[in-house]
């Protein structure tokens, strides 16, 4: 049940921002979101925030990591080209933000995470070392699922 209210909330929003493209872009897991809604007193639209932020940092790493398949089917970059998926990668980013705007609380506390990986992400493609790159790609995950454990404290 959770996982198609979030579902339909994220396709709500994509279909009012970009009518006629169709793109269901919430099939994975929702782990992220699972955890914010469960330990958030069942805030929905943060829910859908984390993930449309989880996202959105996949279609770019799939760009950056030239991933030809994200969960056994064609990255959407394959099907998009390199800047329909950084852009609808930005979009996503901007919907989870726009999400949280009657929530300014969350929404500092989601640009904040949201900071936090992106300098880990550049980081990690810039640094030079393995040990590097293992402890940053580290920062790029963690900070999304700390996000719902802060939502459990608030």
């Amino acid at each position: 049940m959770f996982i198609s209210r979030v579902r339909t909330r994220i396709n709500e929003l994509l279909a009012s921002e970009m009518p006629g493209f169709a793109f269901d872009a919430a099939d994975g897991k929702m782990l992220r979101g699972r955890l914010v809604y469960a330990m958030g007193g069942h805030n929905l639209e943060a829910a859908a925030a984390i993930e449309l932020m989880h996202s959105g940092s996949l279609f770019h790493d799939d760009v950056i990591d030239d991933a030809d398949l994200r969960r056994g089917k064609p990255a959407f970059w394959k099907t998009f080209g390199v800047k329909g998926a950084i852009l609808f990668g930005d979009l996503h980013f901007f919907l989870a933000l726009r999400l949280l705007a009657d929530q300014p609380g969350l929404q500092k506390d989601l640009i904040e995470t949201a900071g936090i990986v992106c300098k880990a992400a550049a980081e990690e493609e810039l640094s030079q070392t393995p040990q590097d790159r293992v402890e940053l790609a580290r920062r790029k995950t963690g900070p999304l699922f700390a996000f719902a454990d802060d939502r459990g404290r608030g």
